[in-house]
């Protein structure tokens, strides 16, 4: 029991750092109806930038307000000078090109910082560790039923639960999530009513990026 106990709750740690990139997957889908392949490629580079910000001797939170802006701006010109004149074209097209900038921010990654490891933020690493937003020197841990749940895994997954809880928010219950639901449904009624499709179009690859 122990030993399920534990495997359950390292998965689950790991887990949640997954579930955060498919919340973007499904910003995106909801908010535009396209799949971005490059998301991952938009998780690494921001986690790069936030890195870089604690190099240069910025505290992880305002390191990590950075990394965020980063990702939301990168998320907003790949709408804008990319995707959005593509799509009008083919959605095959934005397939194409998604594609393509998972190459290029791949290709980035490596000009930028080469080889270079990012700090293990493991239990017993021997590598200087990069500060952790949650609890997790070696003692961080709670015990259940004998088996150990760090607090970072606990908090990336209660992150996990409040970003969830708060997009279904915005999803179901405010005009903006009513408007990119509009949009990815059908871009040229959304216009007819008045939505400001290229805003919403826009904010989602934010948003998407960002998380």
């Amino acid at each position: 029991m122990e030993l399920f106990l534990q495997r359950l709750f390292d998965g689950l740690g790991a887990g949640s750092v997954y579930a955060l990139i498919a919340l973007g997957l499904v910003i995106v889908y909801r908010g535009t109806g396209h799949l971005n392949f490059a998301q991952g490629e938009m998780a690494l580079f921001s986690a790069y930038v936030v890195y870089q910000m604690g190099e240069w001797g910025l505290p992880i939170g305002i390191s990590l307000v950075i990394g965020l802006a980063t990702g939301f701006v990168l998320g907003a010109v790949t709408e804008v000078a990319l995707i959005r004149p593509v799509s009008k074209k083919s959605p095959f097209a934005v397939f194409i090109v998604t594609i393509g900038l998972f190459q290029l921010l791949n290709w980035l990654d490596g000009a930028i910082w080469g080889d270079q490891v990012l700090p293990n933020s493991g239990v017993g690493s021997k590598q200087q560790q990069y500060p952790s937003l949650f609890p997790d020197d070696p003692d961080d841990f709670v015990s259940i039923f004998g088996a150990a749940i760090r607090w970072q895994s606990l908090g990336v997954f209660l992150l996990v639960l409040a970003i969830t809880a708060a997009l279904f928010l915005v999803f179901n219950k405010t005009k903006f999530g009513l408007a990119m639901r509009a949009v990815a449904s059908n871009t040229d009624s959304a216009k007819l009513v008045g939505i400001r499709t290229n805003t919403v179009l826009m904010v989602s690859w934010g948003l998407a990026a960002a998380i």
